[in-house]
């Protein structure tokens, strides 16, 4: 495992189609993101899956002063609708390629960790 440091963590590590591996916490049903398998995140826009298309906008920000970590803002319709940190983020390799694993940890609690390839 080759893990990214999150100090080092830029807007272009996220982006991509991630699938859903695991999902924690108590946060499941107070969450947009508690039912979905699948996150695209490109170019300042989301679109998730689950059953329907969820669809918005996202910010990558990092604070200075509470939360260090780097973080994802999604919005739709000029609403926030989920604030996440940026927990863990490394590459790996399985079956002879790299996948990457993403975990986001939301206010409500709910926690994804998300893979791409």
């Amino acid at each position: 495992m080759n893990y990214i440091d999150l100090n080092h963590i830029t807007q272009a590590h996220v982006e991509g189609i991630w699938t859903v591996e695991a999902m924690n916490g108590p946060g499941l049903a107070h969450s947009t993101f508690s039912a979905i398998h699948r996150i695209a995140i490109q170019k300042n826009a989301f679109t998730a899956q689950n059953g329907k298309e969820i669809s918005g906008q996202f910010i990558f920000c990092r604070e200075n002063e509470i939360v260090y970590n780097p973080q994802l803002k999604f919005y739709q319709h000029n609403k926030e609708v989920g604030n996440a940190i940026i927990t863990r983020l490394y590459s790996d390799i399985e079956n002879n390629k790299t996948c990457y694993k993403l975990t986001l940890y939301f206010s409500t609690g709910l926690e994804l960790i998300l893979q791409k390839n």
